[in-house]
């Protein structure tokens, strides 16, 4: 931008000096000069290199070309989950500021657990992460993303996780620091995610609906909600008349293929109602727990 603003300063500047001439000759080869001089001036403007990396274009470019690459392979494509761009943005600027290159941070922190701990709204049943360390030598979004995915595709470990066919979400972050780019990918497979924040506490004796947007590549009718109670010796009723002691089923109420609520009743005691999800009775081991504390002033 400040080149072409100097280009067109130039250009103001000839116009004004041709016409202060009187001569026709003169100014005959003040034109050649000027249009030669424009062309040189634009032409040097246009081709130099940026002097910064637009990260979010970066972000794209890197996402299609792992797509790219997995399709390449006949796998499925990933999908874009903004929530997995977060974590993959944190943990490139974690590394920078922190000045460390690992999948583990110097708190011990497992991939897994920044994902539990960033984002508590996730159930994730798997994921996985590269990581890369380059300088950035004013490339453009393209070229960088290219060159990321070469330094991972040749490296068999970085391979297989972008290849890895279980995976159906996809994020990617990065943070520049001194003209170095710090590039994470987070690769994952989200069952469903929570639309609102999970309160700190709710009331006893109330009922607290969830809403939830589901990611999984298996048909929603196969998805399960257990609800196991803070009392184990609560019955729990269901709707044919029985019911069941210290936890039951959850019923799925869908608004569309990909949205849901649910309602819990929290007059089964005091403490902690672990929600979990599961796939045809087999439940998933990243619970969302709700806390239910005693109504104040009761």
């Amino acid at each position: 931008m400040i080149c072409l603003k100097r280009s067109l300063s130039f250009i103001m500047q000839a116009f004004r000096s041709m016409a202060c001439a009187e001569e026709f000759e003169m100014c005959r080869a003040d034109l050649k000069y000027f249009v030669l001089t424009c062309f040189l001036t634009l032409h040097a403007c246009l081709a130099s290199p940026p002097t910064s990396l637009n990260l979010e274009q970066l972000q794209r470019e890197l996402h299609q070309q792992t797509n790219a690459f997995r399709h390449e392979k006949g796998l499925e494509q990933l999908e874009a989950l903004t929530e997995l761009n977060q974590v993959s943005a944190a943990q490139s600027q974690d590394m920078a500021t922190r000045h460390y290159f690992d999948h583990q941070n110097p708190d011990g922190q497992l991939p897994n657990d920044r994902l539990r701990t960033q984002q508590p709204g996730l159930l994730a049943i798997q994921n996985g992460e590269n990581i890369a360390m380059r300088s950035w030598e004013r490339e453009s979004p393209a070229e960088m993303a290219k060159t990321l995915m070469k330094l991972w595709a040749d490296s068999p470990e970085h391979y297989e996780t972008m290849v890895h066919p279980d995976f159906w979400q996809l994020g990617v972050g990065f943070f520049l620091k001194d003209k170095v780019l710090y590039a994470t990918q987070t690769f994952a497979a989200v069952v469903v995610r929570l639309q609102d924040e999970l309160p700190a506490s709710v009331p006893e004796n109330t009922s607290l609906k969830l809403s939830f947007q589901f990611h999984a590549r298996f048909p929603k009718s196969e998805l399960d909600a257990f609800l196991i109670l803070p009392d184990p010796s609560a019955r729990m009723p269901v709707g044919d008349g029985s019911s069941y002691i210290g936890k039951g089923p959850v019923r799925l109420d869908w608004s569309d293929e990909s949205h849901f609520s649910l309602k819990l009743n929290t007059r089964y005691g005091l403490g902690y109602y672990t929600l979990l999800f599961g796939r045809k009775g087999n439940y998933y081991d990243t619970p969302f727990k709700i806390l239910v504390k005693k109504t104040e002033g009761a």
